[in-house]
């Protein structure tokens, strides 16, 4: 799998495109338990569960090498005593495909340029605590399944007991194999494996992580119902996402809205849901941005075939016709 990038490295990955928006963070573990949301925490733990095969790992082992990579994806290290004590945000969405060279169609119409009249209406790649990106472990998943920690938290589990298992060498060894996707681990998945080390005890096979009841699964993301004018009666759930909504911690991914020459803009709220299309044969993501909440004077909208990469498989259109309840 291919790297993405930080704010500082400006690398390119497809599997995951994690913020890590202050490169590389100290080495030494924070003393205080690290701070995570309540539900989230407890999908990370029961998707570990679920997931352990034949890896040898327990339970509470493969949750804590699974949270250790939202740190470094999702929070920066301005914290005195270190990120961890920050609670990272399901709502989060990487900003760091600004070259051209990463593919254009994340940005409305293709148009790549914080200026652009629609340039909020932003598809965002990486999504989610664990910055599950539509060219690698997100590729068949919707935004709102990348947000939500249970779903989210099986996609994660799977792959990094697999790697894990199919990884040669000692314990650290498969530790950094089972780590590759995640950009934000650092140079030899230290950033990772000191998270590991802070937060799994190996004596007594217990988590030294404080709980945060104010970070729901969704972590704000709210579930609406759909519709069109032309059949009003045939409904469906569809997702609104709104920054402003966000539980956790913001100040790593909510800053310079419009973006800027080393960060990508922030959406405005847009709805999301993913429907099977019979024409293509696969589950097809879309996302809404209506005019109504945006102030724009059209209701912009993207739509990705799952399992492409977005920087070059969103196809953008004007007028929207989607209404909510």
């Amino acid at each position: 799998m291919k790297k993405f990038s930080s704010l500082l490295r400006k690398a390119f990955v497809t599997a995951t495109a994690g913020l890590c928006l202050l490169g590389m963070f100290g080495n030494t573990p924070a003393a205080e338990a690290a701070k995570y949301g309540d539900v989230p925490l407890t999908d990370a733990i029961n998707a570990a569960g679920s997931n352990l095969g034949t890896s040898g790992l327990k339970q509470n082992q493969l949750a804590a090498m699974m949270v250790a990579v939202t740190w470094p994806e999702v929070i920066d290290n301005s914290a005195p005593t270190g990120y961890r004590e920050y609670v990272p945000s399901p709502m989060t969405v990487g900003r760091a495909d600004v070259s051209t060279a990463n593919g254009t169609m994340l940005w409305a119409d293709g148009v790549v340029s914080s200026t652009y009249k629609y340039a909020r209406a932003h598809w965002s790649a990486g999504i989610g605590v664990y910055q599950l990106d539509g060219a690698g472990m997100g590729a068949n998943v919707s935004l709102h399944q990348a947000v939500m920690t249970d779903t989210a938290s099986g996609v994660v589990a799977a792959e990094i007991s697999r790697l894990y298992t199919n990884a040669t060498g000692t314990a650290v060894e498969k530790r950094r194999a089972a780590w590759k996707p995640w950009y934000g681990c650092g140079t030899n998945k230290i950033n990772c494996e000191n998270n590991y080390i802070a937060t799994y005890n190996a004596t007594t096979d217990a988590l030294n992580i404080t709980r945060d009841t104010t970070v729901t699964r969704s972590g704000g993301l709210q579930t609406k119902t759909c519709y069109t004018a032309s059949a009003p009666t045939a409904t469906w759930t569809c997702y609104r996402w709104d920054a402003s909504l966000a539980q956790g911690h913001k100040g790593s991914w909510q800053y310079t809205p419009t973006g800027s020459a080393s960060l990508q803009p922030l959406p405005l709220p847009f709805y999301t849901y993913y429907k099977y299309d019979s024409a293509v044969g696969k589950n097809v993501e879309y996302r809404h941005w209506l005019k109504a909440e945006t102030g724009y004077d059209n209701s912009k909208w993207g739509a990705r075939v799952f399992g492409l990469n977005p920087r070059s498989g969103v196809n953008w259109y004007s007028n929207s016709t989607l209404l909510v309840q």
